[in-house]
């Protein structure tokens, strides 16, 4: 529990909140929000801003339904 935790509200897609309550699963993470906070970890220390942003990618568009469970 390293560092001080600001609850936030964030308005998610449904299918969000099911990739982050299976990763938190997976990875016998405490919870979702653990779940983002490690995924914002990652982009902070070593993800592409500009490629992030500047890359249109919508899990919606073209009939797609949005992020789906793995089979695995």
């Amino acid at each position: 529990m390293a560092g001080i935790k600001k609850e936030e509200v964030f308005s998610i897609q449904e299918d969000m909140t099911d990739m982050l309550e299976y990763l938190a699963s997976k990875y016998k993470l405490a919870d979702r929000s653990k779940a983002l906070r490690v995924i914002l970890d990652y982009v902070a220390e070593e993800g592409d801003i500009e490629e992030i942003f500047s890359v249109r990618r919508c899990l919606r568009c073209g009939g797609r339904s949005g992020w789906d469970k793995p089979n695995n």
